[in-house]
């Protein structure tokens, strides 16, 4: 998002210092995130996109480098890495902040849904999205949500149904549309079945 344009004019400045200082203050993110956190969690996440799982990404030159654009992506694996390694890709090829929507269930489990927020997460509602990608931002969506990441292990290349909102979105705020394919998730992160009983048990609508 731009900054807002400030007139200067010569002379005595209007502003006292107190409330320059305030104005010169990082102004916090309203969605939690915590570029400093960011900043520590790189290493960890790098060392499992580059030497564990040794990522390969093609097509980056796709994604923007500067304003807003939906990046909309197949889920791939049990447990969301396939997120953690996209928004690490575009990290490191692009150095941007790639933004994600994740479902109200993880709501439920203060301690995920706060450190997604610092990662720069935000709960999967049309309202955020449009405030996100109206200040300019990249963000990533599942568009499959929970049923993505229940698929055993026969349906791992079969999209789940979904609703086509996210094209709605982007054509209602004329951003991009980047298509991202995962490959290969299914195969290091497996669903045993996606059983809801046990999902249950820790407020989850599935269990790996």
């Amino acid at each position: 998002m731009a900054a807002p344009a400030i007139e200067l004019e010569v002379g005595a400045p209007t502003i006292a210092p107190v409330e320059a200082e305030t104005h010169d203050a990082p102004r916090e993110d309203p969605f939690g995130l915590d570029p400093g956190l960011r900043r520590r969690v790189l290493p960890a996440a790098r060392f499992l996109h580059d030497r564990y799982w040794r990522i390969e990404v093609t097509g980056m030159r796709h994604v923007p480098t500067s304003g807003p654009a939906l990046l909309v992506a197949n889920h791939s694996g049990a447990i969301p890495f396939d997120g953690a390694m996209i928004v690490t890709a575009v990290e490191l090829r692009r150095q941007r902040t790639l933004r994600f929507l994740y479902d109200r269930f993880v709501e439920n489990l203060a301690p995920v849904a706060t450190f997604y927020d610092k990662m720069g997460g935000a709960v999967a509602t049309r309202e955020n999205a449009v405030a996100l990608l109206k200040a300019g931002e990249l963000l990533l969506v599942f568009p499959e949500g929970v049923p993505g990441v229940a698929k055993s292990f026969s349906d791992r290349y079969r999209l789940r149904s979904f609703s086509p909102g996210f094209a709605r979105l982007a054509l209602a705020l004329d951003v991009p549309i980047v298509p991202v394919a995962v490959v290969g998730g299914r195969r290091t992160i497996q669903s045993w079945g996606g059983r809801r009983e046990w999902g249950a048990s820790w407020a989850c609508p599935t269990c790996p």
